[in-house]
């Protein structure tokens, strides 16, 4: 039960005694308004998002009954859509957490969690989807705008989002004109890509490297006797040629040796 405190105010001349309770377990009285506020909050919240679902299912149910098959076949899809692109929304939250966490650290400050992947470790059993879909959010989120994902979904978007730069845009209108194209093919298109763009680069350093190689020459003399072998540089440092030597000796001796065994 409530104590209560006398406090003496003065007026003027007058003095005026005022009994007030004192309440000892005020504080966590407080803390338990606050927790049935935000509580309530995220009632208010949640039954927000259902309304406006329910608002959504009242506006399209009756003319999914009375549709054609095409029809019914749009809405469901368009429906599939909206499922899949409260992904791109979960990765741009998941980002902003993420930022959050690394401004704590760079404050000096004791954060909760040490990294994202924390905050995924003491949350699990609330959040309901692991780090990994989370960190596949989070690359659809920052490799797609929001009407590139919504126009391909979550698992092509991932496979796209992914994918080199100058790639995406191509990749994106193949999946537009054929929509019945698999995660697997966009994986193998961008595997394709990145094994011609590596032989091409290998090529291309190939073509460099014997452009070099023409540029440098050398005259390589014998003696008479056909004993001796001197190497005379014309367009580098003769020490090149030395450790080229040395480091082709083993390979050297080698060939020899074969050379001598077919003889």
């Amino acid at each position: 039960m409530a104590k209560k405190k006398i406090i003496e105010l003065k007026h003027g001349e007058d003095l005026i005694k005022w009994d007030i309770p004192v309440d000892e377990n005020a504080a966590e009285k407080h803390i338990a308004r606050i927790e049935s506020s935000r509580e309530k909050r995220f009632e208010n919240y949640n039954m927000q998002m259902h309304n406006e679902m329910l608002g959504v299912y009242n506006t399209y149910s009756e003319q999914f009954r009375v549709g054609t098959e095409d029809e019914q076949i749009m809405l469901l899809n368009r429906f599939h859509q909206l499922s899949e692109f409260s992904a791109w929304i979960i990765g741009d939250f998941l980002l902003i957490i993420e930022d959050k966490i690394e401004k704590e650290h760079v404050k000096m400050t004791k954060g909760r969690y040490n990294s994202l992947r924390d905050y995924f470790d003491i949350n699990k059993n609330l959040l309901g989807f692991s780090y990994q879909a989370g960190y596949n959010y989070i690359k659809i989120r920052k490799g797609l705008t929001i009407d590139e994902f919504k126009r391909i979904g979550v698992k092509k978007g991932v496979a796209v989002a992914t994918a080199p730069e100058e790639l995406k845009e191509r990749l994106i209108q193949e999946i537009m004109d054929n929509p019945k194209m698999t995660e697997e093919q966009v994986k193998l298109d961008i595997a394709k890509y990145r094994e011609n763009l590596s032989h091409a680069k290998k090529v291309e350093k190939q073509e460099e490297q014997k452009k070099i190689a023409k540029t440098i020459k050398y005259d390589i003399l014998t003696n008479k006797g056909a004993d001796r072998m001197t190497i005379d540089s014309k367009s580098f440092p003769i020490e090149l040629m030395q450790d080229a030597i040395f480091y082709f000796e083993m390979q050297i001796k080698a060939y020899i040796k074969r050379r001598l065994e077919n003889e």
